[in-house]
């Protein structure tokens, strides 16, 4: 997703007799990238902040990613190399919930992207 806007994200509250809500802008952007609006100002607020932290939650996701797939990889050679039996067990499923968790979280950020079929 390396076609977003970058820079930090900000949200502004506008009110005004022609429009109310919460803009997001970029420090790197001469624009609003999103208006939201919402007739319950916290409500919009709150999704204001949400859209705005979007930039970051993405790298930071796409972190955890790799990070979850170490572990899942280091998990697996032990498992290959544990003489005991539960303790191999638990080095698989250890790696086979790292797998989903990277899994689930892959699917988010496939979403973020604008690819998702669903």
């Amino acid at each position: 997703m390396a076609n977003y806007t970058k820079g930090k994200w900000e949200e502004h509250i506008v009110k005004s007799r022609q429009e109310q809500g919460t803009n997001i802008y970029s420090d790197d952007s001469q624009g609003v990238i999103a208006h939201v609006y919402n007739t319950d100002q916290e409500q919009g607020n709150t999704d204001a902040h949400l859209i705005a932290a979007a930039p970051d939650m993405y790298e930071a996701l796409k972190k955890i990613i790799g990070w979850l797939n170490n572990q899942a990889k280091r998990d697996e050679g032990q498992s290959k190399a544990c003489r005991f039996l539960t303790l191999r067990d638990a080095y698989i499923s250890d790696a086979k919930n790292y797998r989903a968790m990277a899994n689930d979280i892959n699917k988010a950020l496939v979403k973020a992207e604008g690819k998702s079929n669903g």
